[in-house]
């Protein structure tokens, strides 16, 4: 008995080194996407399945039409956004500047330039570059067809190397965004595999004891992802929940006062809500430059509403997050760095799920009764006996 003990503390400690060297491998090789996708689908699969008696294959049938309908409307906004985010800043940014001046307020030079400036504008090709040094003249050939021929020459080496760049960039975004769906495709297929069949051993029970050190060790990894995924609806669900009234407030707020875009808006502050603390920042930035597109005067009173709706979230926070997660400030701000760091925009998204789950994990592992008892040692400068 007690060696059965042993052994199975043993494979505990194997399974969280397994999870420990999966983390490193997601950071390592930006596995984020398709961790995250996988652990949205299965928290969309069980919301789904809302009856034992409903068939597996029924509910999967809904999550792929609710899938569909997701990517339907990412794509919606992405396009809105590309086509009108330009003309946002071209109409809000020099509204900024005027705002600034009246008020004597130092902008940085890249916001304040004009082409009536003193920097003046940049030449963009080498012949216009050629054109304007002080020797052009000096240095020009004497023949007209040679010097023809040279800036002809530069010009088509010129557009060369911008039709290279161009095909680059192309290249890379293309290679990324396939990355990308090739990501959230596998998981996705991880997912609905998991839902239909949970089990890690094919040819065991799904109720049976381990025989085996396999079926262990299949057991307690199961356990350590099984806390995850309860990590994740913990903090994604009160996560999501404070999305949705956030976006409802805001939408009806912009198409009460008929601001533009609110396609941009509603899909922003849904996305962003995702992101805790910093997700709103980024929202209002947006939100308050689409508002001084149309006047001063929309973006303050874009500004005040959002205010408002801040202080109502400090309530909706401690109700439904902070009885939930209960984890300080400084802490949540911290992973949210190293996870931008390690893993990108998903990474700031997964960095509180994992927060939370090695919480949980350390959490349960109990102290001996002797090591409990045991008095906390005195603080710095403490000098009471």
């Amino acid at each position: 008995m007690t060696a059965s003990k042993n052994m199975i503390s043993q494979m505990r400690l194997v399974s969280y080194g397994f999870m420990l060297l999966v983390f490193i491998l997601a950071a390592w090789l930006h596995l984020a996407t398709p961790i995250l996708v996988a652990l949205f689908g299965m928290f969309a699969l069980k919301m789904l399945h809302v009856s034992p008696c409903m068939p597996k294959w029924s509910v999967v049938l809904l999550f792929l039409l609710l899938v569909s309908g997701v990517g339907y409307g990412l794509g919606r906004f992405t396009q809105e956004t590309v086509k009108n985010l330009p003309k946002i800043a071209e109409k809000s940014v020099p509204q900024l500047i005027d705002w600034a001046r009246e008020r004597g307020i130092d902008l940085p030079a890249l916001l304040d330039s004009t082409p009536d400036g003193d920097s003046g504008a940049r030449p963009s090709t080498p012949v216009e570059i050629r054109a304007t040094t002080p020797d052009a003249h000096m240095n020009a050939a004497p023949e007209p067809v040679s010097q023809g021929l040279s800036d002809y020459k530069e010009m088509k080496r010129y557009l060369i190397d911008q039709a290279r760049e161009k095909a680059y960039f192309l290249a890379g975004l293309l290679r990324t965004a396939s990355l990308q769906i090739i990501f959230f495709i596998v998981g996705i297929v991880v997912a609905v595999s998991i839902f239909l069949s949970p089990r890690t051993e094919l040819d065991r029970h799904e109720d049976a004891v381990p025989e085996n050190l396999y079926a262990l060790f299949c057991d307690t990894v199961a356990e350590r992802f099984a806390l995850l995924f309860g990590s994740f609806r913990i903090v994604m669900g009160a996560q999501l929940a404070i999305s949705l009234i956030n976006t409802v407030l805001t939408a009806g707020f912009v198409l009460a006062v008929g601001m533009p875009h609110p396609v941009i808006i509603i899909g922003v502050t849904f996305l962003c809500g995702l992101l805790p603390v910093i997700g709103n920042l980024i929202s209002n930035t947006v939100i308050v430059a689409i508002g001084l597109t149309v006047s001063p005067a929309m973006a303050a009173g874009a500004l005040a509403f959002l205010v408002a709706i801040h202080k109502l979230e400090y309530f909706l926070n401690s109700r439904i997050i902070g009885s939930r997660i209960r984890n300080p400030m400084w802490l949540m701000l911290l992973s949210l760095i190293l996870g931008e760091k390690l893993m990108g925009i998903p990474g700031m998204i997964l960095a509180p799920i994992l927060l939370h789950y090695v919480k949980s994990e350390m959490s349960r592992l109990k102290l001996p009764k002797d090591a409990a008892a045991a008095p906390a040692a005195p603080a710095a400068g403490d000098s009471t006996p």
